[in-house]
């Protein structure tokens, strides 16, 4: 064998490996996004949003009122087995799940594994094509 056909053999070899490689890592990566996890993008407990901060993503009701007039009113209490507290604004927190934000963060990230994915696939199937050619001993185009 020529070191021309040498070096044509194993550069070829080189790129259907390689095309494999980003093939099996993209399509693990957008099955991954796919199916990660939706609980456990919860804000943990020990970072509760206050009430106070809270206003740009929810709005609580109750019964009509809004939950930060009614706490700043003093209309509010907590009946527990010591007896009713009022409750404060620094006594309410909330929890926030953020899937939906990191999931559209990450959107852009997963098209372009997808995009290579798809790449990496026809090249694929193109160097198999050459092969089942070449071993058939139809000189490809």
């Amino acid at each position: 064998m020529s070191r021309q056909a040498w070096f044509q053999r194993y550069f070829f070899v080189y790129w259907l490996v390689f095309a494999g490689f980003f093939l099996v890592n993209s399509t693990y990566r957008v099955y991954s996004f796919l199916h990660d996890r939706t609980d456990i993008w919860w804000t943990p407990l020990t970072m509760l949003v206050p009430l106070g901060t809270s206003q740009d993503r929810v709005a609580v009701y109750v019964r009509g009122n809004e939950l930060q007039d009614l706490v700043g009113a003093g209309r509010l209490r907590l009946v527990t087995d010591s007896g009713p507290s009022l409750l404060s604004a620094a006594d309410i927190g909330f929890r926030f799940n953020n899937w939906d934000r990191v999931r559209a963060e990450r959107a852009p990230v997963v098209l372009q594994y997808a995009a290579a994915a798809g790449v990496a696939g026809a090249f694929l199937l193109v160097g198999f094509v050459y092969l089942l050619r070449r071993r058939q001993g139809v000189s490809p185009p």
